[in-house]
């Protein structure tokens, strides 16, 4: 994650903290809850989805900085962008907030492929699972797919790291 400044500085996090983005419904309303996992590459699939399925029952995220992302909710637009730029500015703060992997979905809108903004190094937009063609062995077979994109910062990766850890996460979802 890069600080922006007269000195930008690239922060080092012990962990993967990534934030996961998911569409909350209420009633007729809509909204998007950003749910943070701060050290993701010691959970386990069933540990991450456990973390978002209590934040969807309580309507709110369980992890650190969720309170403070309610607070800042309640006050004034400027009172609250002041704050939360001061508060952003300690990048231990800012993972705990903001993670620095983003992974938002539209699949259930039937998305095919969208590019996520992002405030950290990466972002994943993730589409929609549908019944597509695909060539197999020399075969056409009809398999499950889905369009997976991946968004950088260039300031902290060039295109080629940025296309390693795509091809990456492409492998580890078919396998």
């Amino acid at each position: 994650m890069l600080r922006e400044g007269i000195r930008p500085t690239i922060a080092e996090y012990d962990g993967l903290p990534i934030k996961i983005l998911i569409n909350q419904k209420n009633g007729n309303d809509q909204n998007v809850m950003a749910v943070v996992i701060p050290r993701a590459e010691s959970c386990s699939a069933a540990e991450i989805q456990s973390v978002l399925d209590e934040a969807k029952a309580h309507g709110h995220s369980p992890t650190n900085g969720a309170r403070l992302k309610r607070l800042l909710g309640h006050l004034p637009m400027p009172l609250a962008a002041l704050l939360s730029k001061k508060i952003l500015q300690d990048f231990k703060k800012r993972g705990a907030l903001q993670g620095s992997v983003a992974i938002s979905s539209l699949g259930h809108a039937r998305v095919d492929t969208f590019l996520p903004q992002i405030f950290g190094s990466l972002g994943f937009g993730l589409g929609t699972i549908s019944r597509r063609a695909a060539v197999i062995h020399d075969r056409i077979e009809i398999r499950p797919m889905m369009t997976l994109a991946m968004v950088f910062d260039h300031r902290i990766m060039d295109g080629a790291t940025a296309a390693e850890i795509l091809a990456e996460v492409k492998s580890t979802l078919e396998n």
